[in-house]
């Protein structure tokens, strides 16, 4: 009886073994775990999550000069003016200059760069690789660089969450945080990259810490709210 018993064990191990190696080898070949009849998820098709999509988008116009000289012409001024005025250039707009790679270009960016900055338009140089197309003739290019989030459609209920059983994300996963963060964040410039940092300035951090010791730092301003008084009932 003992060595009944013993076989059978044996040939139960066995056969734990056999089909181990059979449904670790299907799962090596989806088309074999097919064919065995076993159910398999497929994933090809889930649904990503859902996020905003941030597109650059370029506003620009060709700024003209006379030949061979540098120096801007008012009603060019006045008309690049008007088309400030219209693209509104604001927080995390780009404001690009390109031009001719010669010394006279170079001189003919100086001039807008120099009359952008009268406007409180902070304007960068760029060379042909930026992706910034070169104006043509005796012009300078201005590019107004604008980043758009655009949201997803939300809500997005495609999918009945009573109906799915392959453990995948819902259609809706996601909506409320990728279209909050679309309408909220201030430059969409960094959901593609974050903004590189600055120099540190320690020479304020100095300052501070020594008019601290000195004694020199104001006490802060004391308010009186009023004194409040128990009244007897």
């Amino acid at each position: 009886m003992n060595g009944r018993g013993n076989l059978s064990k044996a040939i139960g191990i066995r056969a734990f073994v056999v089909g181990s190696v059979i449904v670790l080898g299907a799962c090596q070949n989806p088309a074999a775990l097919q064919q065995s009849g076993m159910p398999i998820e497929d994933w090809k098709n889930a649904y990503v999550e859902k996020r905003p999509q941030v597109q650059a988008v370029n506003y620009d116009i060709d700024v003209a000069f006379m030949p061979g000289t540098g120096t801007l012409k008012a009603d060019e001024a006045e008309r690049l003016s008007g088309w400030l005025g219209n693209v509104a250039p604001g927080y995390g707009d780009q404001v690009l200059l390109s031009g001719a790679p010669e010394r006279l270009g170079v001189s003919r960016m100086e001039a807008v760069q120099a009359y952008l900055g009268k406007q409180g338009i902070k304007a960068f140089m760029v060379k042909a690789e930026s992706g910034i197309p070169a104006p043509g003739g005796n012009a300078v290019k201005v590019t107004v660089r604008r980043y758009v989030a655009n949201i997803p459609a939300c809500p997005d209920w495609s999918d009945n969450p009573a109906h799915i059983f392959s453990n995948q994300p819902l259609s809706n996963f996601g909506c409320a945080t990728a279209s909050n963060l679309g309408m909220m964040v201030a430059n969409p410039r960094d959901l593609v990259a974050g903004t590189p940092e600055g120099p540190v300035d320690a020479e304020v951090s100095a300052r501070a810490v020594s008019q601290y010791r000195a004694g020199k730092t104001k006490d802060p301003a004391v308010i009186n709210a009023g004194a409040f008084e128990k009244k007897s009932e």
